[in-house]
């Protein structure tokens, strides 16, 4: 029983690890890709053309979430799926998009009025049409989550960040301002349905069943309504700061949160990812999924909580070495921010365990508290200016790892002990991080003659160094322990996870 359970892990790791080796190579590739695109971008266009975005995005946003319905997620959850709910809940997103995309053009002007910015509305307006495009590929990327080929999403992701890296740069280089950030936006949401579409190998047919669309909803409704309150935790900052302190400031507060959050988004992004299906596939399997929730939470602070901790550290030469001096004013945010964006990538890994364990409405009830507390906090912080806000946002981080982190343990069964021995090692190596880029930057200047970029490459080298080194020192067995965990089972042993049904006669046929 015992050599059953390790196998069964053994496998649990293996299936992960693939999933997360094709989402994460290409996440890589597209970072670098967007990473000097913003580069470029952030030299040619003006903090205004930024905020402007953001504005728009912020309301577009919402709508988008409430469009999801939640029904993508039902069907990855769900074991049983037929081709009637596929066509059922294609149809209810499109119908649920074009309204929302009617009432978007429609109170664009009132928008404008709220931020004080009438060159926002017809942004929206273009920018609106995200929401009906988002809709037509909504049913061929949740099948590709559904039948977990990561490798398919991975390379529509890849190609939707290069057409959207290309698009804005070119005609940003032509001057057309924010315009250059909005159409290529479209372009980008058109270039990952596409193919989302092409790869799913799934088309509509003209088909609806009310029983199907309950069914769906029973599970989705719930994930909707996280999913609207996720809105707030994300956006509630940027509807603050560009009513408050207008486009100007919301641009350099959005520019601190998009280059803060970067390393979030590819980490704890491309995690969340995988783990949905994964976990939901074998959610019966309690003591596997415990083991490897705590493993991938190490891995999630190792790397989303390094990688955040510092770019909080070197944000001054950061800034001024690759965005240029208009950024600085950006720094202090940066900073505090950076800080509040490894604070929530690891508190984000907790959806997917609650979600695929079918407890979606305590993810929602978590997401609702740090909401409110975010709301409340931007609210008084707006007062210090952008400063003020981004210490709102690290409160509300702290608070939404607390609660996630507990309400996880609680599920899965997690002990004190084992969870501290869990994140122990990354603390460790985020703390030996710190303390090398602090003393390369007491000394560094001090003994040579260097420029700004030299330095900051210097200490990214030995910041990454001392974080991967304390890792392991503080817990040399992750070596061996990492491997063994992606050792694929042997010959004739049992798989660990139910084969989902969707791999078996009449329902691959539907699927497929």
């Amino acid at each position: 029983m015992e050599n059953t359970a390790h196998e069964r892990h053994r496998d649990f790791g293996k299936r992960f690890i693939g999933g997360l080796s094709w989402t994460v190579g290409a996440q890589a590739t597209a970072q670098v890709v967007t990473l000097v695109s913003s580069i470029l971008l952030a030299r040619l266009l003006v903090p205004k053309d930024f905020g402007i975005l953001s504005m728009a995005l912020a309301y577009i946003g919402f709508l988008f979430l409430v469009g999801q319905t939640g029904l993508n997620s039902a069907i990855v959850y769900l074991d049983e799926v037929s081709a009637l709910d596929l066509h059922t809940m294609y149809w209810a997103n499109l119908a649920v998009s074009l309204f929302l995309f009617i009432l978007a053009v429609l109170l664009a002007p009132l928008i404008g009025t709220f931020f004080h910015s009438p060159q926002v509305v017809p942004v929206i307006r273009f920018a609106s049409l995200l929401l009906v495009v988002s809709a037509l590929g909504g049913v061929q990327k949740t099948l590709l989550e559904k039948r977990m080929d990561f490798r398919g999403l991975a390379r529509n992701q890849l190609a939707a960040s290069i057409v959207y890296s290309v698009t804005a740069v070119t005609l940003a280089i032509a001057g057309i301002g924010v315009w250059s950030l909005v159409v290529a936006k479209v372009l980008e949401q058109v270039t990952d349905s596409v193919l989302a579409a092409f790869g799913s190998r799934w088309w509509p047919r003209f088909a609806f069943s009310r029983i199907s669309f309950r069914r769906l909803m029973s599970y989705g409704g719930r994930v909707w309504v996280g999913n609207v309150l996720f809105y707030g935790q994300e956006n509630i900052d940027n509807l603050v700061v560009g009513r408050v302190l207008g486009a100007t400031m919301l641009g350099f507060y959005s520019f601190a949160f998009r280059l803060a959050n970067a390393p979030r988004y590819f980490f704890a992004g491309v995690i969340s990812r995988v783990m949905f299906p994964i976990f939901s596939s074998g959610r019966g399997q309690i003591h596997t999924l415990k083991k490897a929730y705590l493993r991938i939470n190490a891995y999630s602070i190792l790397a989303a909580g390094g990688l955040c901790t510092g770019l909080a550290m070197v944000a001054s030469e950061a800034i001024r070495v690759l965005y240029g001096p208009k950024w600085v004013p950006a720094t202090t945010t940066l900073r505090i921010v950076a800080i509040a964006a490894g604070v929530y990538g690891v508190s984000q890994i907790a959806a997917p365990a609650l979600m695929a364990m079918g407890k979606p409405e305590v993810q929602a009830k978590l997401v609702g508290t740090s909401s409110l507390v975010l709301l409340v906090g931007a609210l008084v912080g707006v007062r210090f200016g952008i400063v003020g806000v981004a210490v709102s946002v690290l409160v509300a981080a702290s608070v939404a790892l607390g609660l996630a982190q507990y309400s996880v343990a609680r599920t899965l069964g997690v002990g004190r002990v084992e969870y501290v021995r869990a994140v122990l090692p990354p603390a460790v190596g985020i703390g030996a991080m710190c303390l090398a880029v602090v003393v390369w930057r007491s000394f560094g200047y001090a003994w040579f003659a260097m420029s700004g970029a030299v330095w900051l490459v210097i200490a990214v080298l030995l910041g990454g160094a001392a974080l991967i080194g304390g890792f392991l020192l503080a817990d040399p067995r992750q070596v061996s322990d990492f491997g063994e965990f992606l050792r694929p089972p042997e010959s004739g042993s049992e798989p660990v996870l139910a084969t989902s049904p969707r791999h078996n006669g009449q329902e691959a046929q539907e699927l497929v």
